[in-house]
């Protein structure tokens, strides 16, 4: 990783239309964000989580391998609607929040990582599905990029206890320090602490990674031709643009969309909706 250019932090600036709150929580530090967790709900059997450890694990373990297989004397239960169910139905992935990179400027979301492309059966009653090694690697990019991104917290200042308005100030401070924006850039966020170029939907990808690693819950907003990002205090959702903050070279001047409410922030035509947050 290239060194990471110095940043400045300033006391909140106040602006017209600006609501910051005055209540917050405390920053909790993050460790490691992992590449899949199990559905909020959702439960796996032991047979269920046996076959992700012998699929989904091994292929993090080994991502240069393209397929493995599995065979029903390990797993009865074992079929392509089976399997399929726990990977697209139960499990949550990394990659459903940071889209991955299609290599042309585009990014798309994977439905899982893992897929069964061919199942054979025998006379004596047994079944062997050929599993294959879909995204494993980019994942392990994005978990990368991610996991990075935590550990540069306490190199920001930023602590557990931290007033939660702190830490977004210096992290809006330091997203907009670290990229330049560049059209022409492919926008591959994974990539962005080398790079430092990128787009509005790197520097949302950045923010939210950094914030989530500080403990604040913190979204990626998806409008019409842009993105940026919405954290929630004291239970109160609340936008910011590093993307439109980091048009103003002067720190103090980096407050032009942060912490606005819904209504505040629709009155910019680049935020009038929002598709989507994740």
């Amino acid at each position: 990783m290239k060194h990471i250019k110095n940043f400045i932090v300033k006391t909140v600036i106040t602006v017209t239309m600006m609501t910051i709150p005055t209540l917050a929580g405390q920053c909790e530090l993050q460790t490691d964000c992992p590449i899949y967790t199990v559905k909020e709900g959702q439960t796996l059997t032991d047979e269920e989580q046996r076959a992700i450890e012998a699929t989904i694990d091994y292929f993090i373990e080994h991502p240069e391998e393209d397929y493995i297989e599995i065979s029903s004397k390990d797993f009865p239960s074992l079929s392509i609607d089976w399997y399929t169910n726990i990977t697209k139905y139960k499990l949550n992935y990394l990659t459903d929040i940071y889209l991955m990179d299609a290599g042309n400027g585009t990014q798309y979301l994977p439905t899982t990582l893992t897929e069964p492309v061919e199942q054979t059966n025998y006379d004596n009653g047994r079944m062997d599905l050929t599993i294959k090694n879909k995204h494993i690697a980019q994942a392990i990019k994005t978990q990368n990029f991610v996991n990075y991104s935590y550990q540069l917290l306490p190199q920001l200042s930023i602590y557990n206890g931290m007033d939660e308005i702190e830490a977004i100030e210096i992290l809006n401070n330091f997203v907009c320090d670290l990229i330049t924006y560049d059209i022409d850039s492919r926008g591959d966020y994974v990539s962005i602490y080398e790079s430092h170029k990128g787009v509005c939907n790197d520097y949302a990808y950045l923010f939210r990674a950094l914030a989530q690693g500080a403990g604040i819950e913190a979204y990626y907003v998806v409008g019409s031709d842009h993105a940026w990002n919405q954290v929630i205090i004291d239970d109160v959702a609340y936008e910011l643009d590093c993307c439109h903050n980091d048009y103003h070279d002067l720190v103090e001047e980096r407050h032009y969309l942060y912490l606005l409410s819904r209504e505040q922030a629709s009155t910019y035509s680049s935020h009038e909706t929002i598709i989507a947050t994740r």
